[in-house]
C-alpha cells in the first residue's frame, strides 16, 4: 500500500450554520476529531470532539457556530 491509498481527497468540513448534531455524526462517519468550520468560502475555526462532547442532548439546535 502507498500514502495514497490513505489521504483524504476531500477532508470533511461544516458550515458555521450547520447543527452541532451534524458536526457529531460527520465526526463519526469520517473517524475524525476535529472538523474546520467554514462561513461560505472562510475558514473561521475547527470544531473538536471535546465542544462536541458539552453538549447534553442530540436534539439540541445548537448550531457549529455557537460553539466557537
Amino acid at each position: 500500500m502507498k500514502v495514497k491509498d490513505f489521504v483524504f481527497t476531500k477532508a470533511p468540513s461544516i458550515s458555521k450554520n450547520d447543527l452541532a448534531v451534524k458536526a457529531r455524526a460527520l465526526m463519526r462517519q469520517n473517524s475524525v476529531r476535529a472538523l474546520p468550520v467554514f462561513d461560505g468560502q472562510k475558514l473561521i475555526g475547527v470544531v473538536t470532539r471535546s465542544d462536541i462532547a458539552k453538549i447534553t442532548s442530540t436534539k439540541s439546535n445548537l448550531t457549529v457556530g455557537g460553539l466557537l
